[in-house]
């Protein structure tokens, strides 16, 4: 239905062989999305107009790729920053997306590398985990990072605190732009008795700063001043984007992408019921939601399904195949893999409520009994997006009224089951109601003919199967014919 881009946006590089860092991530978050068009992006002016200069290498900013995006007709973008921090590069990239929001549905973004706590636990193990650790009084690892003016670069004193509060003592942060310096870091490491250093960047390429600031042969940088204040050193020049863990943090903060902030409202859903079959039963409330809505939404159990709901509801309601969303429901026997796809049908149509969308899924018969849309609407309630439920004709009313039959008479009671649940549900309610109806009975009209066999109630079954649709039966029960999956059984006490 949509034309989807993944957009990985970094602040750039100049350096070639620091790209490898960037193109890491790129790769690892392509893999997981691969229904997505790539769309690569820097928010450095200054290194896309060096490389333009200087390779005629052409990148784009996120500005330019949207406005791509735009005239090529794409209706939803993930976008992934490659920073690490929610600073000043961050907001630029945001501020830029902002303009787009009228203009693409969807557009959800993925956080920082370091945003909630538990991003800097596992930040931190990761970098550990490249080194040796622990190590011994006397020596000590020191990251540079780039630091800021924004209030952001608190996340440097944080990312310390996190390697000391993991038993990671001899760690220290230090920034190139920003608080705490170099020379803070010296002085808490000569109080401490640190003769050894190892130098890591704490940046994900090993560009610029890390290869000049921190790793160069003039006398102001890093390892040079270290050396001159009577420290050894060792340099590890690696940036953070090539580490595999590194980048599959951004592939998680991608899976966990938000509606872009400051969107307009969000939609509406709608479950429709639209009777058992004949468009003529459906309602006039359920005909005017279809018609309005921005996207009607179809339960389907494989990708290329037909939808048996879609084409009832288009006899009554023309509905444009670019409104159509056809979301994935599998009837897999593993219970967890069934509650994984709701999950996923769920945070499919989040996307579009996130972009003010209503939509509206029509659903076979009425949407309060045994409706597929039930496993989304408590999701759906609980996250927050506004719901709503509208009735439709039940299969086994308008089966009776084919039958011309009543379900319920005088102080009758009657039950409904699926008869999936098991034949010993049948027996006990069986024991207990008056009326009986059993839901797709299908695959078991001969069992619980056996059944009522036994009770001599064998001519009290009427069978109602593919009402208002083609292949329509109505009639007795007749053990030995084939019945398909829309069938319902209606059992009377007495005929």
């Amino acid at each position: 239905m949509s034309k989807k881009a993944l957009m990985v946006v970094s602040f750039g590089t100049s350096f070639g062989v620091a790209m490898p860092a960037i193109i890491n991530i790129e790769e690892t978050c392509k893999r997981e999305f691969p229904d997505y068009d790539f769309y690569r992006a820097f928010t450095s002016g200054m290194i896309i107009r060096k490389l333009k200069r200087t390779r005629d290498i052409v990148i784009d900013n996120p500005d330019d790729v949207m406005k791509k995006l735009v005239e090529q007709g794409y209706d939803e973008v993930l976008c992934q920053p490659t920073h690490i921090i929610n600073g000043v590069e961050y907001e630029k990239m945001i501020r830029m997306l902002e303009a787009y929001r009228d203009k693409i549905p969807v557009i959800r973004v993925g956080k920082p590398l370091l945003t909630e706590e538990e991003d800097y636990r596992k930040a931190c193990e990761i970098m550990i985990g490249e080194v040796e650790a622990p190590l011994p009084k006397d020596e000590a690892y020191v990251l540079m990072g780039h630091g800021t003016e924004h209030y952001s670069n608190s996340a440097y004193s944080q990312f310390e605190n996190m390697m000391r509060y993991l038993g990671y003592e001899n760690t220290y942060v230090g920034t190139v732009e920003g608080f705490p310096g170099l020379d803070y870091v010296i002085d808490r490491m000569k109080k401490r008795n640190i003769k050894k250093v190892t130098l890591i960047p704490l940046m994900i390429v090993a560009g610029d700063h890390a290869r000049n600031d921190l790793a160069g042969e003039d006398a102001d940088s890093w390892d040079s001043i270290l050396k001159a204040e009577g420290f050894e050193t060792k340099v590890l020049l690696k940036g953070m984007g090539e580490l595999d863990a590194v980048a599959n943090m951004y592939v998680e903060h991608l899976k966990n992408a938000k509606q872009l902030p400051g969107a307009a409202k969000k939609g509406k859903i709608y479950g429709v019921g639209i009777g058992p079959g004949d468009a003529e039963l459906m309602t006039l409330k359920a005909c005017r939601l279809l018609e309005k809505a921005d996207v009607v939404a179809v339960p389907v159990k494989e990708a290329e399904e037909e939808s048996v709901a879609l084409n009832i509801a288009r006899g009554a309601v023309a509905i444009p195949e670019e409104k159509v969303l056809r979301v994935l429901f599998k009837m897999d026997k593993d219970k967890a893999k069934r509650e994984a796809c709701r999950e996923a049908a769920a945070e499919e149509l989040m996307k579009y409520l996130d972009a003010g969308k209503n939509i509206v899924m029509p659903v076979l018969g009425d949407v309060s009994i045994y409706s597929t849309y039930s496993y989304v609407h408590k999701r759906l309630a609980e996250a927050g997006y506004e719901v709503e439920m509208v009735a439709g004709i039940p299969s086994f009313c308008a089966g009776a009224s084919k039958a011309s039959i009543s379900l319920v008479e005088g102080k009758e009671g009657f039950g409904v089951i699926p008869s999936l649940k098991g034949l010993d549900q049948v027996e006990k309610a069986l024991d207990t109601f008056d009326n009986l109806v059993i839901m797709k009975a299908g695959s078991h009209v001969k069992d619980v003919y056996e059944i009522l066999k036994a009770r001599g109630m064998e001519d009290n079954a009427i069978i109602v199967s593919n009402v208002g649709l083609e292949g329509e039966y109505v009639g007795p029960l007749m053990p030995d014919k084939t019945y398909g999956y829309f069938t319902t059984m209606i059992i009377k006490s007495e005929r």
